[in-house]
């Protein structure tokens, strides 16, 4: 429990938390008592239990600089508590959806792996550490820290500001943890309640929501167009690098060629993608593209609790009427010129290319 070695002259119990006092050492404070209380003989010969969670409050953060004599605070977000008899070989898994049914955030034993947007992999990977879920025998504490799913980000692709595998701040309300270990699949009831100081209405705080996910899926969506165009650009490279020294084939070869490149026009406008490090995302001709103005515009809703304003709406409604010009585009490269090369490849009796 991370107690100093250290003279204990009282205790307290207030609530759900244990208090001591210490000479020497201030207060140490075991914050939930909760899942020792209910560690009964028989949630110990169980395989896994999941305990009961503690209503959470919706508090909202704003960083803040860490004295010389700062202590460590309890985590934030809500403490979600788990029994484990054996420590499992397989990945287990955690759950919350809401009460209207929609899955709100997956946290998993596996930890994510870096995405490659950002040269401070340090900061990142400590990040990705704390989403991880613990599995070690006995008793477990896991920490949702209420946000929502995040978007899929682009396979090494950098940014110069946001990080859109963070999502939105959850909303008040009522919500369902599915704890899967194995072959069993563990629930419990978490009530999030809000803060005392909220200063907008559960109404107002949903539409900021609702907003923050369009904004969210459309990343996702940019992302899947990205990879949808690398993986033809990448079969192209493979099939004519197959094909280089056919004769037959160098037509082919060519056209492939001419369908690469304009495949590269195109990606250099969803993203950056010569990008090295964050600064070559402003410092390369055309600036940040479409994925490195929609990255900042979710970061800059996710900071705050107001709904959207006029000024965010108009924003976002002409980044996406860009990415759905992108992605006709791309249908249009595919369902076209793709199309015709594979029926020249056919024709030849050379490999095609396939693309869903």
């Amino acid at each position: 429990f991370n107690l100093p070695t250290v003279a204990v002259h009282d205790l307290q119990v207030t609530g759900d938390s244990l208090v001591l006092g210490t000479n020497g050492r201030s207060a140490w404070i075991l914050d939930d008592l909760r899942p020792l209380r209910e560690l009964t003989p028989s949630v110990r010969e169980a395989e896994a239990h999941l305990f009961p969670p503690a209503p959470t409050t919706r508090w909202r953060y704003h960083d803040g600089t860490k004295g010389a004599w700062s202590g460590e605070n309890p985590p934030i977000g809500a403490s979600v508590y788990y029994w484990l008899k054996e420590k499992p070989t397989d990945e287990i898994t955690l759950e919350i959806y809401h009460e209207d049914g929609k899955l709100v955030r997956t946290l998993s034993s596996k930890q994510l792996p870096l995405s490659g947007s950002t040269e401070y992999e340090k900061e990142e990977n400590e990040l990705l550490e704390e989403w991880v879920l613990p599995t070690e025998q006995g008793l477990n504490r896991a920490v949702w820290d209420l946000d929502w799913n995040g978007a899929e980000m682009i396979k090494g692709g950098v940014l110069d500001y946001g990080y859109p595998l963070v999502g939105p701040l959850a909303v008040p309300g009522n919500y369902q943890l599915r704890l899967k270990v194995a072959d069993q699949v563990l629930t419990a009831e978490l009530k999030v309640v809000s803060a005392p100081n909220q200063a907008f209405s559960n109404e107002e705080l949903g539409a900021g929501l609702a907003f923050a996910l369009q904004v969210r899926d459309a990343i996702t969506d940019l992302t899947k167009t990205v990879h949808r165009l690398q993986s033809t650009q990448h079969q192209l490279k493979e099939r004519n690098q197959l094909l280089a020294e056919n004769a037959q084939a160098q037509g082919l070869i060519e056209a492939s060629n001419g369908l690469i490149r304009r495949l590269g026009d195109l990606e250099a406008r969803l993203h950056n993608p010569g990008a090295k490090i964050s600064y070559d995302v402003l410092a390369m001709k055309g600036g940040a593209q479409l994925y490195s103005r929609l990255a900042p515009l979710l970061l800059w809703i996710n900071q705050g609790d107001t709904p959207p304003t006029q000024g965010a709406k108009e924003v976002f409604e002409s980044q996406a009427a860009e990415l759905e010009r992108y992605k006709k585009e791309l249908g249009e490269l595919i369902g076209t010129d793709l199309r015709a090369l594979n029926q020249e490849a056919d024709r030849l009796h050379m490999p095609v290319i396939y693309i869903q």
